[in-house]
């Protein structure tokens, strides 16, 4: 902040004037900027003069990856304090732009959920599942699948699973979040339907592999998670029993 104005009628801020009086070796200009002998210091601190603003300091950015929570080579967004490795954020960080200022789909987002938080659910799932997947799409897609991500529960759903090597009647496809984030970062998805059609996936699997059994709790966690932030950031409301039913997954975890 320029707060000195010197006899040529120019404006210095504390250091600048530092410099320009030939102290500018000095680490502290508070002592080495004096009025009528008195340095600054003292008289900041008599409250004879006011204590000029402080430089605001940085970001102090995560030293681990807002997905996997490991530490290693990241991108550090430009706006927040979350941290990314290369292939965890999605879409993927593009190395060309490592030097240019980024930010992560949190922060590209950040209107979009705000907007939903604020405002009423005001579409019908059928519909939503029917959009073309336009930028503004396919923006809200990848926020889905990092959120998923950001689970530590959804770990187990990252790679192709076990069940996957053996014969499975009533299985469609086999299905894992890899998969999905491979074909979203390849913009494979025409429609947004396709792309809820395959996470719904994983968890209808995983219920039919495990049925009777303890470890389906697993996928009724992450599942549950999808579907309320699915419907939050398309704004959708909650008309359906399947919704009903979700509602009441939450408390098995």
């Amino acid at each position: 902040m320029k707060s000195i104005w010197s006899e040529d009628g120019r404006w210095f801020t504390p250091r600048e004037f530092e410099v320009e009086g030939n102290f500018g070796a000095s680490k502290n200009w508070r002592m080495s900027l004096r009025c009528h002998g008195w340095p600054l210091k003292e008289l900041i601190k008599k409250e004879y003069l006011p204590n000029p603003p402080r430089k605001k300091k940085k970001l102090n950015n995560s030293d681990k990856c807002e997905v996997c929570h490991q530490s290693g080579q990241m991108r550090r967004c430009d706006t927040c304090s979350r941290s990314y490795h290369k292939n965890c954020h999605i879409p993927p960080v593009e190395a060309k732009r490592v030097r240019n200022p980024w930010h992560c789909i949190f922060c590209k987002t950040k209107a979009i959920r705000e907007r939903c938080q604020d405002g009423q659910p005001c579409h019908q799932e059928s519909e939503v599942l029917k959009r073309k997947m336009l930028p503004k799409e396919q923006l809200k897609c990848e926020l889905l699948l990092l959120m998923i991500y950001c689970c530590p529960e959804s770990a187990y759903f990252a790679s192709k699973p076990y069940y996957s090597r053996k014969s499975l009647q009533g299985l469609q496809e086999h299905m894992w979040l890899n998969k999905i984030k491979n074909r979203l970062n390849k913009k494979a998805y025409s429609r947004v339907g396709a792309f809820v059609r395959n996470v719904r996936l994983i968890f209808e699997n995983h219920e039919k592999f495990y049925k009777g059994k303890k470890f389906i709790r697993l996928g009724h966690t992450v599942q549950a998670e999808f579907e309320k932030n699915f419907k939050n950031i398309f704004a959708i409301q909650e008309t359906s029993k399947k919704s009903i039913q979700f509602r009441h997954v939450v408390f098995l975890s």
